[in-house]
């Protein structure tokens, strides 16, 4: 009966300490060497940026969106793009968890034929600030845009 008590409770730590570390490793950023950038930059999902805007502010991110910009093809210098966690949200146009993106990217975007409602992977600075709040809410922005590709998610 001892040892089966022993065992069971040797099984029952083991486990503990596995779920322990698995929490740990999903929990902790993946950061780490871009390219050549001198900074490290964070891989993170577009609603765990979101959720914690003040975590990632002022730091180089890459996730994962839906790009959404205006579909004619006479861009104004004021024209913007945003980033979206799914398609029902750029679908219906709701702001409040998309991302602005604080560049010109609509160069980069037509160079690799990405078009309003495609995945796309993007590399650049998160800040929880905006440069347009006045005009609608978003849930942060992405400057200084080091790349932008399209995702087959």
């Amino acid at each position: 009966m001892k040892e089966v008590f022993m065992k069971s409770l040797s099984a029952l730590m083991l486990l503990s300490w596995l779920f322990s570390y698995s929490s740990n490793c999903f929990s902790q950023d993946s950061c780490g060497a871009y390219g050549g950038l001198t900074e490290p930059v964070c891989h993170v999902s577009h609603i765990r940026l979101i959720a914690d805007r003040d975590k990632y502010d002022g730091k180089m991110v890459t996730f994962s969106a839906i790009v959404s910009y205006r579909k004619d093809s006479d861009y104004k210098k004021d024209d913007t793009a945003l980033l979206y966690y799914s398609s029902d949200m750029e679908k219906l146009e709701i702001h409040d968890d998309a991302i602005i993106i604080e560049y010109d990217i609509f160069e980069k975007l037509a160079e690799r034929g990405i078009k309003s409602g495609e995945w796309v992977n993007i590399v650049g600075r998160f800040t929880k600030r905006t440069n347009n709040e006045f005009v609608m809410a978003h849930a942060g922005a992405i400057r200084d845009v080091v790349a932008i590709t399209p995702s087959s998610r």
